[in-house]
């Protein structure tokens, strides 16, 4: 039994199986890259893809943060054309137009928080509107023969603040909701 073990060749320790060209323990076949350099570039490759997922976290979270807070600015912005709406059915007097001046407070405030609305020009045009508001009592007008005539005028002039005030409104409402799309 000894002489069969003999009879076999003796391979150093760092002789592979593989050959000659191939040792164990050193560089590998794969351009020189041995295992705990693979564990090393495995490790910040995962590191990398969890800093680009958590800052894509964070990202959307703000987008929806910023989105939510154009909600109450879209509802204000809906209310107001509602009440527009009705203030159109009739001539309004200095007295229907309380909560209209309220509203023009609260899109005055938003102008400063969202820059990149058209909330300007609605401020403006609901001061316009303002200045059209037929008086609560109407007989305190100049004289009776032009009384009519200034009434007619007026009304027309709140029409026209109307349709000016919708359209300005209608475009604000449009790039709000688009920002909330976009986000």
């Amino acid at each position: 039994m000894t002489a069969s073990l003999q009879a076999l060749p003796v391979r150093g320790l760092t002789d592979s199986p593989l050959g000659a060209d191939v040792t164990v323990g050193g560089p590998t076949l794969l351009g020189g890259i041995d295992g705990p350099m693979w564990a090393a570039i495995a490790t910040i490759a995962g590191a990398l893809v969890t800093v680009a997922l958590f800052t894509l976290q964070l990202r959307k979270r703000r987008f929806e943060r910023e989105a939510e807070e154009l909600l109450p600015l879209r509802d204000l912005l809906c209310s107001t054309l509602l009440l527009l709406d009705d203030l159109d059915r009739r001539e309004a007097t200095r007295a229907d137009l309380v909560l209209l001046l309220e509203k023009r407070s609260r899109i005055d405030h938003a102008v400063d928080a969202w820059p990149g609305i058209p909330l300007t020009p609605v401020v403006a045009l609901i001061t316009a509107y303002e200045t059209t508001a037929l008086p609560d009592r109407p007989h305190r007008l100049r004289p009776r023969k032009d009384r009519v005539g200034q009434l007619l005028l007026l009304s027309r002039k709140q029409g026209a603040a109307i349709g000016a005030l919708r359209t300005a409104l209608l475009e604000a409402k449009r790039v709000t909701e688009e920002l909330r799309r976009r986000r």
